[in-house]
């Protein structure tokens, strides 16, 4: 049994993109963001990068999949079959692009693996052909976002050597117990 990443199909495409935006939402939503800036940061952050519904320049969606096959090297483009007469298994999704258009800084915007899917490996094994997939592509640097309550993600990333480069804190304040302030102000 082997993990590998394909291109996600046309057809899956579409469906995915609203679900990601939705989800991206929930995320911003569950680590204390307002729900008026967390419904308008996913929908800018999937504007800028699914122009009229398609990747930007240089960023790719892939299904993870498992092959009983052996596998066919890592990565397949989109269509592509193993070669496993049909006992492949989607049991997640990832999507890398450059963090900035033309940029060989890299980011990981997205990788899921499906509930029932977890604890195998696939989450390390998706990250391990992400890094692979993003240096094929000229990316010299990869990096990704996780909120503060994915703690099994975080953990994931630091034994995959991922560093932390940046913390971002909130502390409710005043009446509403909601400070709608990014602002970074103070130094401490």
């Amino acid at each position: 049994m082997t993990t590998v990443l394909r291109l996600m199909p046309d057809d899956r495409l579409g469906p995915w993109i609203a679900r990601s935006q939705a989800a991206y939402e929930q995320s911003r939503l569950a680590s204390g963001e307002p729900a008026e800036i967390a419904a308008e940061a996913a929908r800018a952050s999937f504007e800028q990068n699914f122009p009229g519904g398609r990747p930007a320049p240089g960023h790719l969606v892939h299904d993870v999949v498992v092959t009983l096959s052996g596998g066919d090297g890592g990565v397949a483009g989109a269509g592509e079959n193993s070669g496993s007469g049909g006992h492949d298994t989607v049991v997640g999704v990832l999507w890398i692009g450059p963090f900035a258009e033309g940029s060989d800084a890299w980011w990981v915007w997205d990788v899921e693996i499906d509930e029932r899917h977890r604890g195998a490996g696939h989450g390390r094994a998706a990250m391990q052909l992400a890094e692979e997939e993003a240096a094929r592509h000229g990316a010299a640097t990869l990096g990704l976002n996780v909120f503060g309550y994915n703690t099994a993600a975080r953990a994931l990333y630091e034994s995959l050597g991922y560093e932390t480069t940046a913390v971002q804190m909130r502390k409710p304040v005043g009446s509403s117990g909601s400070n709608s302030s990014s602002g970074g102000g103070g130094g401490a």
